[in-house]
């Protein structure tokens, strides 16, 4: 039993009549995206960068040589 099992008895006691299993779901889709979130913040402070940061060298890479890109709207 976890955090989000505790909370959707609480739902189930207070309130029976709804199906809670949707915030089940959700409530734990958050809690793994904070541990991804955490994790990729460790790796990318090994290299001095961001999650900006990685996303525009990723964007620039993506571009293809010469890495380069106008701004845009």
């Amino acid at each position: 039993m976890d955090h989000v099992d505790s909370i959707l008895a609480e739902w189930q006691a207070e309130r029976p009549d709804l199906d809670a299993m949707p915030m089940g779901v959700m409530g734990r889709m958050k809690r793994l995206q904070v541990h991804l979130a955490r994790n990729l913040e460790t790796v990318f402070a090994r290299y001095g960068l961001n999650a900006a940061s990685f996303d525009v060298l990723a964007t620039l890479r993506r571009a293809g040589p010469p890495y380069a890109l106008s701004p845009r709207l």
